[in-house]
């Protein structure tokens, strides 16, 4: 950026009288010409930029939805163990992390008759105890899962959304905008100073003003 600026400063203060050469207009429309080529090339860069963005979001959003339905479910179920050697107290504060408060309540809500306490690593209970089956309360607690459902599901879009704004977050798209603007202001110049050569008059010095703010807006 500072060669583009010692070079138009150059180009300015070439301008004062003097016949142009059909040269160095020719070379003016080219380097016009090739601005515009950038600033395209640019935009289609931040189009497909923004395709992946959308790309991995659809993939996160689908496997992460089926990680933690899955999780979920897992827990109101059954009594999941960690791998063989890990810590069951360590694996608790995984799915803890994992599910969310909102999740781990919901889950805590309609887990299945006899199913055991689980502790985290604090010592604190994350998975409730429920009590013994009495008779038909294993159906009443499918049915019971099977209500909660919507909800679950609505609390795993939510986290999934969430999972990913932290993870991933809004991709900063500000470094094309600022290569358009300083492209823009290039152009601008490179206009000013054709329309001086293309009818040979000498620059007045009040005019320089012009090429100095578009200078200054260079990002």
């Amino acid at each position: 950026m500072r060669m583009l600026r010692m070079c138009t400063w150059l180009m300015c203060a070439s301008l004062v009288a003097c016949t142009t050469p059909p040269e160095i207009k020719q070379a003016l429309v080219a380097k016009d010409q090739a601005y515009a080529e950038n600033v395209r090339l640019m935009e289609q860069y931040r189009e497909l930029v923004i395709n992946i963005d959308e790309r991995i979001a659809y993939w996160h959003h689908y496997l992460r939805a089926h990680e933690l339905l899955d999780a979920a479910i897992e827990w109101a179920t059954t009594n999941p163990e960690p791998s063989e050697g890990a810590p069951a107290r360590k694996y608790v504060d995984v799915m803890k992390d994992s599910l969310g408060d909102k999740l781990i309540t919901l889950v805590n809500d309609v887990r299945f008759p006899h199913l055991p306490g689980r502790k985290g690593s604090d010592g604190t209970v994350v998975f409730f105890e429920t009590a013994p089956a009495a008779g038909g309360e294993k159906t009443k607690n499918m049915e019971k899962l099977i209500g909660k459902l919507p909800e679950l599901v609505a609390a795993i879009e939510e986290r999934v959304e969430a999972d990913y704004r932290v993870i991933v977050k809004q991709r900063d798209l500000s470094a094309f905008d600022d290569y358009e603007t300083n492209v823009a202001a290039l152009r601008r110049i490179n206009a000013m100073i054709k329309n001086y050569l293309d009818i040979d008059v000498t620059v007045k010095r009040t005019d320089v003003k012009e090429f100095a703010d578009a200078i200054r807006a260079l990002r």
